[in-house]
Parts: C-alpha cells; structure tokens; sequence
C-alpha cells in the first residue's frame, strides 16, 4: 500500500495521520474491456484519482555534481531515489551547502545532507552538470479528470495511466479518495450517457459498493498537482 501525505504548507508535505478507521466505500466497478467505472460523483466536477507508479522529476546537478531537490506542494521532502540510490532524508545531518567555484567545492562534501539554511536535499553525485531522474517510492502518481454530464467518471489504461494492483479512487459521497484493490472490484457491463441521461442495461442489477482498504483516505485538497 502507498504511503499517502497530505499538503502542510507551500513548503511541503508531510505524512498523513490516520484518522478512526471508518468503513468507506465507493461505487466502483471494472467492465469487461478492463477500463474502470466510478459513479455516484458531481456531474461535471473534476476529481482526483491515482495510479500506483512513483511520480518522477528531472533535475540538472550544478558544476560540482551536486543535485538539490528543492521540496514544494507537487513534491514532498520524502525519500527518494537518485541513480538507483535510495534516500531517506530524515537520516540526514544537516550540513552548510559550500560554494562551487570552478566545478570545485570549497568543502568536500561525499553523502547526501540536508542543506542547513534551506532544507533542500542535496544529494552529491560526481556527475557535474547532467541531468537526473529524480523518483519519490511510495507516493501516488496523480491525475485530474473530469466526470461526465450522469455523474460516472470511466479510466481506461494509457501510456500514462497503468493499472497495477491499487488504484486511488473517489469515496462514495464524499470529496476524499482512497485506496481500492483492483481484484476487489465486481466486473459488470457499462453505463451509457446521452445528452446528459444515464441508461443502464436491461440486466443492470444495481450500483455495487467496494470497500476500500481501511486507513487509505485521503482528501482531495490534500494531494499536490503532479499531473494535471
């Protein structure tokens, strides 16, 4: 299960504390063509949802090969991995980021640290002036879209959305999301939307709840804008 965090500041993020565990359900379903179906949402709005894939950046090293990975809403001071390096910076010391001066630190510096006036993680690569891969493991690859005229939002895989075993859906109701398993999820036959009017099939045996996997809410408002 990913690790969900909730939005602090403008400066960051920090890990979200678990409320009451609370039965929270969503009217969701997985059609026969594989796409996935959730109802029971405003006609109209624009909904997060969430993929389980690490987001990612790319970010250039200075001169002296040190890259600096600045925190901001989209994304959290967190663990990371650099060039196959994984990176926790609560482990981190905080040190004085030295000058670079002619691809030469005034300082020698040879493990990562957390830069002691900013915070930044700074992460010393030996690969001055190079552009690198930065993933954040264990946070959700966000998406905005937008819920049809009948109040069903359909996702169906692309090259930026793969269904793996989670996905991070909206709760029945409610303006919060959380967790389903994908082998959780009923298989039925699709809803159709006409100029606004909702038709089901003639075997349409009603909207099934799935329950989300306890622990895994989180609010809309509280997850940064990594893909619009």
């Amino acid at each position: 299960m990913k690790r969900l965090l909730y939005s602090l500041s403008a400066a960051g993020l920090a890990l979200l504390v678990a409320a009451p565990a609370l039965a929270l359900n969503g009217r969701i379903f997985q059609e026969p063509d594989g796409s996935v179906t959730v109802y029971d949402l405003t006609p109209g709005s624009r909904v997060r949802v969430g993929v389980d894939a690490s987001p990612s950046r790319t970010l250039t090293t200075n001169p002296c090969g040190l890259l600096v990975i600045s925190p901001s809403r989209n994304y959290p001071l967190s663990t990371v991995q650099v060039n196959g390096q994984v990176i926790n910076p609560s482990n981190l010391p905080r040190q004085i980021q030295p000058p670079c001066r002619a691809g030469v630190l005034d300082e020698p510096r040879t493990t990562p640290f957390l830069n002691a006036s900013t915070g930044n993680l700074v992460v010393v690569t030996g690969q001055p002036n190079r552009r690198l891969t930065v993933t954040y493991p264990g946070l959700y690859r966000t998406f905005s879209r937008q819920v049809n005229a009948c109040g069903f939002l359909n996702l169906r895989e692309t090259s930026q959305i793969n269904f793996n075993d989670f996905l991070l859906l909206p709760v029945a109701g409610m303006r919060s999301l959380a967790e389903f398993r994908l082998s959780d999820l009923p298989t039925l036959n699709g809803l159709l939307c006409r100029n606004g009017h909702l038709y089901k099939l003639a075997d349409w045996t009603g909207f099934p709840e799935v329950a989300a996997i306890p622990g895994s809410e989180i609010t809309e408002e509280a997850l940064g804008e990594q893909v619009a």
